[in-house]
């Protein structure tokens, strides 16, 4: 059996229900909600090969996802800033970011302006930090909602996305990372 994952997403146009069932996920925790008077159950949390994924709420991260499923216990900060650096998987990538905007806003923006400043850093700690602020930049400024919340970090993943833009590779595999496609 391999590493779990550490974060599923779900599109805007995909049922959440035959998404978790295809992956394997099983309802694990399940709560009585109302609309219009009317209750109906919504999955909380999720199970898998005996890990738990907790559904975070729109509201709880900034992943660009309608849903986000992250296997608890939830990481620190360092954990998800090197998942964000360094995953594989978009959806890591992205739900790992959209905890950290959320959550650790400011830790993350210390983090960015000591980057900015560091003049020791080697071509893949270059590569990897261009593909974070162009990622974040971008999903920043296309969902305006956020703008104000996060200027200070979308101002500084601009300034780092054009300092080492020369370490963006002009791939097929930057597309996906940066718009899904």
């Amino acid at each position: 059996m391999g590493k779990s994952e550490l974060f599923y997403a779900v599109g805007e146009y995909t049922d959440d229900s035959k998404y978790c069932k295809s992956k394997g996920l099983k309802p694990h925790k399940t709560v009585m909600k109302s609309l219009d008077g009317k209750p109906f159950p919504v999955v909380t949390e999720y199970s898998k090969d005996g890990d738990i994924y907790a559904a975070l709420e729109a509201d709880m991260c900034y992943s660009g996802y309608v849903v986000t499923l992250m296997r608890l216990p939830e990481l620190p900060f360092e954990e998800l800033l090197s998942v964000a650096l360094t995953a594989k998987r978009i959806e890591d990538r992205a739900g790992a970011l959209g905890i950290i905007l959320k959550k650790y806003a400011s830790a993350f923006t210390q983090y960015l302006q000591m980057t900015k400043q560091n003049r020791n850093l080697n071509p893949v700690q270059k590569k990897q930090i261009a593909l974070v602020a162009t990622f974040i930049y971008d999903f920043i400024r296309e969902n305006t909602s956020y703008v104000r919340e996060m200027e200070d970090i979308l101002l500084l993943c601009k300034e780092l996305k054009t300092k080492y833009a020369d370490m963006l590779p002009r791939s097929k595999w930057v597309r996906l990372f940066r718009y899904g496609i």
